[in-house]
C-alpha cells in the first residue's frame, strides 16, 4: 500500500485513539526494542528510552517515509518478519502495532519474534481483531476483497488468540471501535 494513502487512510483514527494508545504501551519499554512492520514510522516518536531499535520493513515505498522520520538510535532494515537477521534471544521487547493483521505467513513470523525475544521478554501490540457475532461472519466474507485492495491485511484475525498458540501468555484490554472494528492493545510475555 502507498505510505502516503496509508498515512491518509489512518489519520483521523490515530488522533482520535491510537496515538494515546501508542504512548501507553510504548514509552515505558526500555532496552533492545524490535519493531515490526515499522510502516511510516507512527512508532518513532514514542520509543523515549531504548538502548537501540531495529525496525523493519519490506515495503520500500513505507519504508522510506520511515526513514526520514527514524531518529538516531533507530536502524531501519528491509526484511519480513519471518526471518529477521537478529540473533535467538537478542531482543527485550517487540512491538507489533497494526501488522500482525497483513503478515503473509503468520505462523513462521510468530516463531520467529518469539525465537529473538530473550526468555521474559515482552510482545507489545495494538491490532485490529475479528468482531463476534453477525460482525465477526462479516469480517470474515470481506476479508478476501478486503485483503486485495489493502496491502494483504485480514480483518478477521484473532491476535490474541494467534499469541497464545505461539507460546504466549497474553493481556489484552480493548481500545476502541472504529467503523465496527475492535482494536485491541496489550502485552505477550514469553512462556518459558
Amino acid at each position: 500500500m502507498n505510505g502516503k494513502f496509508y498515512d491518509l487512510l489512518v489519520n483521523r483514527l490515530e488522533r482520535d485513539h491510537l496515538a494515546q494508545a501508542r504512548l501507553d504501551l510504548l514509552t515505558p519499554l526500555e532496552g533492545r526494542i524490535l519493531d515490526v512492520g515499522a510502516g511510516t514510522g507512527a512508532n518513532f516518536p514514542f520509543f523515549q528510552s531504548p538502548e537501540l531499535v531495529v525496525a523493519i520493513e519490506p515495503d520500500p515505498k513505507m519504508r522510506q517515509i520511515a526513514q526520514t522520520k527514524a531518529p538516531p538510535h533507530l536502524e531501519l532494515l528491509d526484511c519480513a518478519a519471518d526471518n529477521i537477521p537478529l540473533a535467538s534471544g537478542s531482543i527485550d521487547h517487540v512491538v507489533c502495532t497494526l501488522v500482525l493483521c497483513s503478515i503473509g505467513n503468520l505462523d513462521a513470523s510468530l516463531n520467529e519474534l518469539y525465537r529473538v525475544l530473550k526468555p521474559g521478554g515482552s510482545l507489545t501490540f495494538l491490532e485490529h481483531v475479528k468482531g463476534e457475532g453477525c460482525l465477526g461472519i462479516l469480517h470474515d466474507s470481506l476479508t478476501p476483497l478486503w485483503s486485495k485492495v489493502t496491502g494483504g491485511c485480514h480483518l478477521n484475525r484473532d491476535t490474541p488468540a494467534l499469541l497464545y498458540k505461539h507460546g504466549f501468555t497474553v493481556e489484552s484490554h480493548p481500545v476502541c471501535r472504529y467503523f465496527g472494528i475492535p482494536f485491541v492493545a496489550g502485552r505477550a510475555q514469553r512462556r518459558d
